[in-house]
């Protein structure tokens, strides 16, 4: 159902969400402070956090699927422009590489998706700090060695910043006139340290989902097999030995 007039939402609104999304996903203190390196694949997983979360604002509005669908075609568009002009990417190989990233994007989704039903359902934040982890800082070429207590703080900023979205006016929202609660992970108070000492971080290692679109852009997910467990050989069906039922019947006599 469409929230406003009826209409699709104008490419000139779908843009200017999608600036409001690049904006804030760059904003300094994700790098400052959260120790991402100032590389491509963090302001892209950035971007796809916050494209998230705008998203689950029209999933609760049961917004028509078309209007995610060229939302989505939009932001990989930018994805594109920005490969081949700021990263200087040969378009011999951009359409490789933007598989690549679509397959890894559409994974992060998933895993937001799975682990914020887990925050909603059991009070239970392990596997969102698990997923923030494994997808903005398991993509860095190197380990980073960050404090625990970030990963709160990113998650507190996620949770708040959903919680905002949601209460945007829909004339504001679906007009691109979209903003969020800007971060500062300062000082970490007495209640973060003590959650990032109980939160296992362990969560990362969980499967990583494998999202694809179906139905438009209604995407649905499913886990990737567990690759860690050897699966058995298949075994070869015995040899099929011939009974008396299936005896073909003798030819008949010409007597």
């Amino acid at each position: 159902m469409r929230r406003i007039t009826g209409q699709p939402i104008l490419w000139s609104y779908i843009s200017h969400s999608l600036h409001c999304i690049y904006y804030h996903a760059s904003h300094p203190a994700f790098y400052d402070k959260l120790g991402l390196p100032r590389e491509f694949p963090q302001a892209q997983a950035l971007r796809v956090l916050h494209l998230w979360m705008v998203v689950l604002r029209m999933h609760a509005d049961q917004y028509d699927n078309r209007d995610l669908a060229r939302m989505f075609e939009e932001f990989w568009a930018y994805t594109e422009h920005e490969l081949i002009k700021v990263e200087g990417m040969s378009v011999l190989i951009l359409s490789r590489t933007m598989a690549e990233i679509q397959s890894q994007s559409f994974g992060a989704l998933a895993a937001y998706d799975v682990t914020l039903s887990v925050h909603r359902t059991q009070q239970d934040d392990s596997p969102l700090c698990g997923a923030l982890y494994r997808n903005l800082y398991g993509t860095s070429r190197k380990t980073l060695d960050i404090p625990r207590h970030r990963l709160v703080q990113l998650k507190n900023y996620v949770l708040s910043n959903i919680a905002h979205l949601a209460s945007l006016p829909a004339e504001d929202f679906y007009k691109g006139r979209i903003t969020f609660i800007a971060p500062t992970f300062g000082e970490p108070t007495a209640s973060e340290i003590s959650e990032s000492e109980t939160f296992d971080l362990l969560w990362h290692e969980t499967p990583i989902f494998n999202r694809t679109p179906t139905r438009g852009i209604g995407y649905d997910f499913k886990p990737e097999p567990d690759f860690k467990t050897k699966p058995a050989p298949p075994t070869k069906p015995p040899k099929s030995t011939p009974s008396s039922s299936s005896t073909p019947p003798a030819a008949p006599s010409n007597s």
